[in-house]
């Protein structure tokens, strides 16, 4: 027997017991017009900030000898800074890596010799003695150590077409091998690559990997192959540490090659700003100003010449004063012996 169970009052039509669902509410037209007014007159403003803020550096550009002076030293001393970083960083870089590379070429290379002293005879055992023997190596080669660094081992294990399970230090490490790599030592030869191997949390990180084939028995046909990983995180520490100290040094030289630049700047307009305010109050006819003679170089000799032709304007003017105050009592003498008696 079946029995049927009402409608939850929620699901009811016309219910008393569900709330009513407020509908959203659409912009209105006044409020879109309102908000795209709004932007509108903030685009404007920031546009007139930048037209001013732009005028401004234009102005004190044409104005400004201490301004030019300065951009120009900032931006040929940045670009210098910035090339001397870039080769500086690319030399160190690649110095770094190729140490690195050596020493994990020279541990792989000894660990080639190692595993083939442990895995003579692999291919008379059975699939659980071929694993065993495998992870031995493997293990073994790990405890060796190196001058490399820390590092992870691969071991694969091929009788003709079948490959057996690898024996791994990391489980992470096998999957991440190039097709690349794998082929060149497939092949019989020892290479190096670069690529991401994920860590135990599954981030993949920079690593140098070697790869190289264990020579075993000529009369079968089992290959072995050996891989090496060797993490670069301290290497990229080093890098990122060497990056940030050159851009701070290449920052800090930069504003310290502009700062010299705008104090020798100022060191000789301030001088010609001198005798420019001095002639322009020479023009106002305070024929007594003269400029400070400081020490014996090129700036005080021009301080010397133009003193001296203001000394020589002085003169000239003087005397032209004196011609005219001579002319003028000449004509009023002759003007007074012709006045009738």
């Amino acid at each position: 027997m079946s029995t049927t169970h009402p409608a939850p009052p929620a699901a009811a039509a016309g219910g008393t017991g569900s709330a009513p669902v407020p509908a959203r509410r659409r912009p209105r037209p006044r409020d879109l017009r309102t908000v795209r007014r709004g932007l509108r007159r903030r685009a404007v403003r920031a546009r007139i900030r930048t037209r001013r803020l732009v005028g401004r550096a234009l102005s004190a550009w044409r104005k400004s000898l201490h301004v030019r002076i300065g951009a120009i030293t900032m931006v040929v001393a940045g670009t210098v800074v910035v090339i001397v970083s870039l080769v500086l960083f690319s030399q160190i870089r690649t110095q770094l890596l190729s140490v690195k590379q050596q020493a994990a070429i020279d541990q792989a290379q000894a660990g080639v010799v190692y595993a083939r002293s442990e895995v003579v005879g692999i291919a008379a055992g059975d699939a659980a003695s071929v694993r065993a023997t495998l992870g031995r190596t493997v293990n073994g080669l790990l405890t060796r150590g190196g001058s490399a660094g820390d590092f992870d081992v691969v071991m694969v294990y091929r009788t003709g077409n079948t490959e057996r399970p690898p024996a791994v230090s990391r489980a992470g490490v096998y999957p991440a091998l190039p097709d690349e790599l794998r082929a060149g030592v497939q092949g019989g030869g020892q290479y190096t690559q670069y690529a991401p191997v994920p860590d135990d949390a599954g981030e993949p990180r920079p690593t140098l990997l070697v790869g190289a084939p264990v020579p075993g028995d000529v009369s079968s046909s089992e290959e072995i192959e050996l891989y090496y990983a060797f993490p670069l995180d301290q290497e990229d520490e080093t890098l990122s540490l060497i990056r940030s100290t050159v851009a701070i040094s290449g920052i800090a030289l930069t504003l310290f090659v502009a700062g010299i630049g705008v104090l020798v700047t100022r060191l000789v307009v301030d001088p010609v700003r001198r005798a420019a305010g001095t002639a322009q109050r020479l023009a106002e006819g305070q024929l007594e100003e003269r400029m400070a003679v400081r020490g014996e170089d090129d700036l005080a000799r021009l301080a010397t010449s133009f003193n001296a032709m203001a000394d020589s304007l002085q003169r000239q003017i003087t005397q032209l004063e004196g011609l005219s105050q001579l002319q003028q009592r000449f004509t009023s003498d002759v003007s007074h012996e012709r006045a009738p008696p």
